[in-house]
């Protein structure tokens, strides 16, 4: 249905409808028992009152829909934080600091969530609730509890320690899915592991101790911050940054580079005027594209409610696709052309041209 659809109308078929049809079902059933009274229908002694007119009215059952819809995501948020009191009293636990809210659901801290990550620094909202709840902390918006950690040592567990105990899961994956597809950023199990045999022989040591790609494009970076200097101009460092992280990334990957740095570099405070051709464009799509995926993961499991109009992310993903497909194209053409001749090795030198030579 996704593929037909736009994810908000999806969501709301798949998951919210059910919640939706539940009052008004229950109202007709007490409805229909009400009437079959007269049938004597019914066993002797029980006695249905009828239900108020307006209650059957159009009106009356989108009223009742919604408020359903309403009251079921308040039961589960109860429900919720019941059975998590039960397991921390089993197991001497205590309840993780959650931020509170002053609308049901703590709706109004997730409007504000999401409005400051369009306005503000990307995670400033977050970086200021850490200084009054301290790095460990839980959103409850909406009926899900979504915890933060900025420390350290929970973050070192997750990425190494007890990788094997932490997953993604559909929190992650379904927001990021039109993006990042099932790779190896966005699956887990099996899958995470075959993708990870197929790309682990790439970086061998001596690849990976090879600086000579970032110091290049680290010289061309160090370069722009001292013309920015001597000119007297302003230095939007994460832009630059940014920059140098996508120029060496993609040198790496597809052994070509999209050379943002040498687009106009922002005046910071001011609008970018991204270009459509060629690498600025997929660049500029690329980074849109991740956007639209952090706002999504920000919204939460009910982030389709904010794409009626359409996916988002489609057409970012056209852009990048067109860029990518030629290369991914080449790439194939090369390692028909090295099993063809005697001799020749298929073209290693990039992950690209590895994870192909990978695949029969």
């Amino acid at each position: 249905m996704s593929g037909l659809f736009s994810p908000g109308i999806s969501y709301v078929v798949s998951t919210l409808a059910p919640k939706l049809v539940g009052a008004p079902v229950i109202i007709f059933i007490i409805n229909q028992l009400q009437q079959s009274q007269t049938s004597a229908s019914l066993p002797a002694g029980i006695f249905i009152p009828p239900l108020p007119p307006w209650l059957l009215t159009p009106s009356g059952i989108i009223g009742t829909s919604i408020l359903g819809a309403v009251a079921n995501l308040l039961a589960r948020g109860l429900w919720q934080s019941l059975v998590q009191r039960y397991e921390m009293y089993q197991m001497n636990a205590v309840q993780v600091p959650i931020v509170p809210g002053k609308w049901p659901g703590n709706l109004d801290v997730l409007l504000e969530l999401l409005k400051r990550y369009d306005d503000d620094y990307a995670y400033q909202f977050f970086d200021e609730v850490a200084e009054e709840y301290g790095y460990f902390y839980c959103l409850r918006l909406l009926g899900e509890d979504i915890v933060f950690t900025m420390n350290p040592n929970d973050i070192k567990r997750v990425l190494a320690t007890d990788f094997q105990v932490w997953e993604k899961g559909q929190a992650f994956q379904s927001p990021t899915l039109s993006v990042l597809g099932s790779g190896i950023f966005n699956s887990d199990g099996e899958l995470w592991k075959l993708h990870r045999n197929m790309a682990r022989p790439f970086f061998s040591r001596e690849r990976t101790t090879d600086f000579d790609i970032f110091r290049r494009h680290s010289d061309h970076a160090i370069e722009l911050i001292k013309q920015c200097c001597a000119n007297g101009e302003t230095v939007d460092f994460q832009d630059i940054a940014g920059r140098l992280t996508m120029d060496s990334a993609t040198e790496f990957l597809f052994g070509r580079s999209v050379n943002s740095m040498s687009s106009p570099l922002p005046v910071p405070g001011e609008a970018t005027d991204d270009k459509s051709d060629g690498e600025n464009a997929f660049v500029s799509a690329f980074n849109a594209a991740l956007d639209v995926c952090a706002f999504r993961v920000n919204a939460g499991e009910h982030w389709p409610l904010w794409e009626f109009k359409g996916d988002r992310t489609r057409s970012h993903m056209k852009v990048i696709y067109n860029y990518l497909n030629p290369i991914v194209d080449e790439a194939i053409r090369n390692k028909k052309k090295a099993e063809g001749s005697e001799g020749a090795e298929a073209d290693e030198t990039t992950l690209l041209g590895h994870l192909v030579s990978e695949i029969d």
